[in-house]
């Protein structure tokens, strides 16, 4: 947990207003001034005194207690000398500091007239390069909304319970009435200047911490551990906030305040703020009225003796109420929830997490209404379960937690949320979760429900809700984005609408999109057997056959030629492809399509109709037109970056529009092509035609096959390659190095090509004469 490190302090907001481009470097080393010393008044300001008096003991510990401070928050280290001479800060105490001040540091320079807590940070935070909030003396910027020293700024910043650097005690917004405590040591502002200046502390407080009742307010920097904030021994009405400080212009954004007592008639209360970027985890209150506030991790509040309140935020919490009548806060509507009955208590699953409410809370309020635990209580007991016959029938239901046991015959059966259990029995059971709402904040980078029949299970994205599935063999997701898995059997899985993803297993399965791009994943094949090919030079460009493929062969066009997971597979309304990590081929149909290969040497093969995306994925993978019946165009670089990554895209016959990512070999057609490669190795065939192939960058392997071609090997050290021996072909060089090769497949033209490889040898145009 590295707290404000990382930021520019200089120009955040806030920690511009205290955070200087001044800083310290190395270990740091002070002396303490003996007395009758001249008075360092680099300023020459007038009165006070000429010598400095001598610190006695309990002052020299008082600052020394102070740089402790500042070394705990953040990457600094100071040390104490008796060589003044080598000090970096000579630290001086007088009987009335010059100019009429309480102290002035900077530099070396270091004058006080007293060793009080508060000001010994205060003037030692300026020797380390922290300004004032409300002025612009040390090149910071002021707090949001301050004009003057005494103005309190945007949401009261410009106060020592926000800034040790602030002239003014302001108050804490939140509570303005509260007596609090003066601070004497670094607040959230100040640690979170440090901090960005210096880099943080990760070592301090990483253990399991508990904080109780201190003296005055502090602001907790704690690296580490399972904390606890403990004002069990309060006997006034206290406020425990676990939300740390945000660092925006904003409430909270300096910190949220924990306060001991907040009656109007307590004095010198004690309580935390807590430093950017820390969590505390627990809070325990006192014998009050108590607040107890959580924040984004799973928390335990434990209200003690009053009418307490709490309030756990998001994560799993668990909110016990202790005696008194107490209200657990859920910030969700009533209607937006499910309840779980337990031995401890209720548990409520909403957006916010799985709250555990113990039974000893009287209330829980909502955001639209308040509701008694035992009217909640009842609330969570199982609706009657519904019961089908031996025939098929529909079976429907409610948005209650409850047990649909469907019996015999082809049932279709439609839960309406909740946590359902249901059992399909005999027969071929649907389950069809058309009806379901969206949840809540989901996202479209979000399913809205995940369904896995050979786990049982169906879960919204948000746990909300979770179903246990037996005996079901059929499935309609929602009209949203589902992701959908079958089992070992005959699965009918449809996705109705939007973007669905069907993980592909073994079993006859009918997958069916519906409306929306669809995407069938192989992922879970498993096959570790050789390739026949790894290499894009196969004689008429076809790809491996299905028998020869170790990943999936799939044909959206003809499903019957589908092989290993994909064989006896019925795809409807199928768009998009994704592959095993094996070598698999993937076949379009009159759609576009979106194909991706995960890993291995997989091919693509180019097909008329709709624009096609083809992703490559890890390994060496072939886009080939073998299949076409005109010419084609493509390159692999003349798209925009992705990821960093070269992307490419067609532009004639059955290329034009398609895309290229992460692909490395190219495959013409028994025309006249084009075909461009990338800064990588690439592996270009041409088939017949006159074609004309660029290998561009890197060592690339070009095939103009059959007809008469033009190569052009571009950068690198590239091969040409041919059919047949050395012998059946005529090659002549010229001063700039072009080659034309004439032989039984045409003559060839050639530039940038430094090898010429044949069946029986290899040939560099070095061995060439002019």
């Amino acid at each position: 947990m590295a707290g404000a490190e990382g930021l520019n302090g200089a120009t955040h907001t806030l920690l511009g207003a205290v955070a200087s481009q001044f800083t310290r470097s190395g270990v740091v080393e002070y002396s303490f001034a003996p007395a009758l010393q001249p008075v360092d008044n680099p300023e020459s300001f007038p009165g006070g005194s000429s010598v400095t008096r001598a610190w006695t003991a309990a002052e020299k510990a008082s600052f020394r207690a102070v740089t402790e401070n500042l070394m705990a928050v953040a990457n600094i280290t100071l040390r104490e000398t008796s060589n003044a001479a080598s000090a970096d800060i000579n630290l001086q105490i007088v009987q009335a500091v010059p100019g009429g001040f309480s102290g002035y540091a900077g530099g070396t320079v270091f004058v006080v007239e007293s060793a009080d807590a508060s000001l010994l940070t205060h003037e030692l935070s300026h020797s380390f390069g922290l300004g004032h909030p409300f002025d612009t003396g040390f090149n910071t910027l002021t707090l949001p909304g301050v004009t003057s020293v005494s103005s309190p700024g945007d949401f009261g910043f410009n106060s020592i319970y926000y800034t040790v650097m602030s002239y003014q005690q302001g108050e804490i917004r939140e509570f303005p009435n509260v007596n609090v405590a003066l601070p004497t040591s670094l607040m959230v502002l100040d640690i979170a200047a440090l901090q960005s200046m210096y880099g943080a502390n990760t070592t301090h407080k990483a253990g399991n911490d508990v904080y109780d009742i201190p003296s005055e307010l502090i602001t907790i920097w704690d690296a580490d551990g399972t904390d606890v904030i403990d004002f069990s021994a309060s006997t006034g009405p206290a406020v425990i906030d676990l939300r740390a400080a945000t660092l925006r212009t904003e409430a909270g954004g300096l910190g949220w305040a924990s306060l001991s007592d907040i009656s109007t008639s307590a004095r010198n209360v004690g309580g935390y703020m807590i430093a950017y970027g820390v969590t505390i985890e627990n809070g325990i209150g006192g014998r009050g009225d108590d607040q107890l506030t959580g924040n984004g991790v799973a928390n335990r509040l434990e209200g003690g003796a009053g009418n307490d309140t709490l309030t756990g935020g998001g994560g799993d919490d668990t909110l016990v109420g202790g005696s008194g009548t107490d209200i657990a806060h859920l910030e969700v509507a009533s209607t937006e929830i499910q309840i779980e009955s337990t031995d401890a208590g209720l548990i409520v699953v909403s957006s916010e997490g799985r709250d555990l409410v113990h039974r000893d809370v009287e209330q829980v309020r909502f955001s639209d209404q308040t509701i008694s635990f035992s009217v909640l209580q009842a609330q969570s007991q199982p609706e009657p379960p519904i019961t089908g016959t031996d025939a098929g029938e529909n079976l429907p239901g409610t948005s209650a937690a409850e047990r649909i046991d469907a019996g015999g015959g082809a049932d279709w059966i439609t839960p309406g949320g909740g946590n359902d259990t249901i059992d399909g029995g005999d027969g071929n059971d649907m389950v069809s979760f058309i009806d379901l709402p969206d949840t809540p904040g989901r996202t479209n980078l979000q399913f809205r429900l995940d369904v896995d029949l050979e786990a049982g299970t169906a879960r919204s994205h948000d746990g909300s809700e979770q179903m246990q599935l037996s005996n079901v063999e059929r499935v309609t997701g929602t009209i949203y984005a589902d992701y959908i898995r079958g089992d070992a059997g005959a699965n009918h899985l449809r996705g109705a609408g939007d973007y669905d993803w069907f993980v592909v297993t073994t079993g006859n399965d009918t997958l069916d999109g519906g409306t929306g791009q669809d995407m069938i994943t192989f992922v879970e094949w498993q096959n570790t057997g050789p390739n026949a090919i790894s290499d894009a030079f196969s004689a008429d460009g076809a790809p491996p056959t299905g028998a020869q493929a170790t990943g999936v062969l799939v044909d959206l066009a003809n499903p019957a030629n589908n092989t290993n997971l994909a064989s006896g597979l019925t795809l409807i309304s199928i768009e998009r492809v994704t592959g095993s990590g094996r070598q698999d081929v993937f076949y379009g149909d009159g759609n576009s399509n979106d194909f991706r290969g995960l890993g291995d040497y997989d091919w693509f093969v180019g097909s008329a109709g709709g624009r096609e995306r083809y992703f490559g994925g890890d390994g060496v993978d072939t886009v080939t037109y073998f299949m076409s019946g005109e010419g084609v165009t493509a390159s692999l670089r003349n798209g925009a970056r992705v990821n960093g990554e070269e992307t490419g895209y067609g532009s004639r016959g059955d290329a034009a529009r398609d895309l290229y990512f992460e692909i490395e070999n190219l495959v013409g057609t028994r025309f006249d092509d084009r075909l461009t490669g990338n800064s990588g190795r690439n592996q270009l065939s041409g088939l017949e035609g006159d074609d004309f192939l660029f290998g561009y960058e890197d060592v690339d392997y070009l095939k103009g096959g059959a007809g008469n071609d033009t190569i052009d090997g571009g950068t690198g050290s590239d091969y040409a390659l041919f059919d047949g021996d050395r012998a059946d072909y005529t090659l002549t060089r010229t001063a700039d190095n072009a080659v034309t090769v004439t032989g039984p497949d045409g003559t060839d033209s050639l530039i940038n090509v430094e090898y010429f490889r044949f069946d029986d040898e290899d040939v560099r145009i070095w061995d060439l004469a002019i």
